[in-house]
């Protein structure tokens, strides 16, 4: 019997502690990834607004920390952009092994008049210090699509 349950214990501390050593040993040094939360925004024509934002996540799914710098690579000449963490301007931002950092990305249009119908592509180039990794975030917004028609979904959700 006491066979039995000095197998069992074995058996739950690789189940619980062998995966996570597993995955730590086959992780890359080095491997970041970013994207933004939304990478398609629309915007009725009926809708007055004057900030189109969107979150901008950063995540390391590598070894070591790294410290990443941003540059908008695309973005309307008309517009106006800012990157932000906590409400404060940066231009780059530390990240440590296993953590994500979310950025938030914040575009006002200069002129306050948008044409309707009309599609503006975003761009952000996030790189390493050393620029050995180099990743694109990219968004579209579209502006002046039509108010969406249809049935009204409703979700009930119940707790057992």
């Amino acid at each position: 019997m006491k066979r039995w349950s000095f197998l069992w214990i074995i058996i739950v501390v690789l189940v619980l502690f062998g995966g996570s050593v597993y995955s730590k040993e086959n992780k890359k040094e080095r491997d970041l990834t970013a994207s933004f939360v939304y990478p398609k925004l629309f915007i009725s024509k009926d809708k007055v607004f004057k900030t189109v934002e969107n979150d901008l996540v950063i995540r390391n799914n590598g070894k070591r920390d790294e410290v990443v710098f941003f540059e908008i690579i695309k973005a309307p000449s008309n517009w106006n952009i800012e990157l932000k963490h906590f409400g404060n301007r940066i231009g780059g931002i530390f990240v440590a092994s296993e953590d994500e950092k979310t950025i938030n990305f914040e575009a006002n249009i200069k002129n306050k008049k948008l044409p309707l119908k009309k599609r503006y592509e975003f761009a952000i180039k996030v790189y390493t210090q050393d620029k050995k990794i180099i990743k694109i975030a990219r968004f579209d917004l579209e502006v002046g699509i039509e108010k969406f028609e249809g049935n009204e979904i409703q979700l009930t959700t119940s707790y057992p």
